[in-house]
């Protein structure tokens, strides 16, 4: 979870970062098993924006949520946010090493300019005829191959975890905010505790349940879906 002091949003790992996890081809029934439905995902994502709805704020046609609403944080309070903050995004990159992350292969994929690289008209156009065609992710290495000089041609993984780094993921929440709360002196603690309690709720409607999906993979890289225990 990275929030910032100027606009704290959902989760990262959140619907609102979520690309979409549904597959198609040969494997399409083995990881709609493991993975929501659509119409489970749907569902899920409008309980998400009932929920920013009622606990966010509204903000240039969008909603947020501020972790620190109502509260005025010392310079000390911050630095030690973030150094929190820092040591639970290492733990849980720890735990993501130990995952399996499979390549979608009904995801499309999308191009990526390389910063400072000028791209020719004709060959804009034949990146462009490409993206046109839906290239799937076991087009990447030729498509990146022929324009790799330009940018990348970029897909999407999907991210699965056992039960147990389920659990150490969720105790790294909980013991994260537990922390932060500790940090509150006894004034801040009721108004901290009310933002807190929204937070959770937030959590709870949006973030992922089940195998996640992300560019670049999380976990290690495989050609198999890991078999649920």
């Amino acid at each position: 979870m990275k929030l910032t002091f100027l606009s704290k949003t959902v989760r990262t790992l959140g619907l609102m970062t979520l690309l979409s996890v549904m597959v198609g081809t040969s494997v399409q029934q083995s990881v709609q098993a493991q993975t929501q439905s659509t119409a489970d995902f749907l569902e899920q994502s409008k309980a998400c924006d009932r929920a920013m709805k009622e606990d966010g704020e509204e903000m240039d046609g969008g909603y947020f949520f501020d972790d620190f609403k109502g509260l005025n944080l010392t310079d000390q309070q911050k630095k030690a946010y973030e150094v929190l903050d820092a040591q639970a995004e290492a733990k849980r990159a720890e735990i993501y090493k130990g995952s399996i992350s499979v390549a979608d292969p009904a995801a499309i994929l999308s191009f990526s300019s390389s910063p400072g690289v000028s791209v020719p008209p004709d060959v804009q156009a034949a990146i462009q005829e490409a993206l046109n065609s839906n290239p799937k992710m076991d087009q990447e290495a030729a498509l990146n191959q022929k324009f790799g000089k330009y940018g990348r041609f970029i897909g999407s993984y999907i991210t699965y975890f056992t039960p147990e780094q389920e659990t150490q993921l969720s105790q790294i929440g909980k013991d994260f905010y537990s922390q932060v709360q500790d940090l509150m002196t006894p004034e801040q603690q009721p108004q901290y505790s009310k933002n807190l309690a929204a937070r959770l709720r937030i959590n709870a409607a949006c973030d992922v349940k089940g195998p996640i999906s992300s560019y670049p993979a999380l976990g290690q890289i495989s050609d198999t879906i890991p078999t649920k225990k």
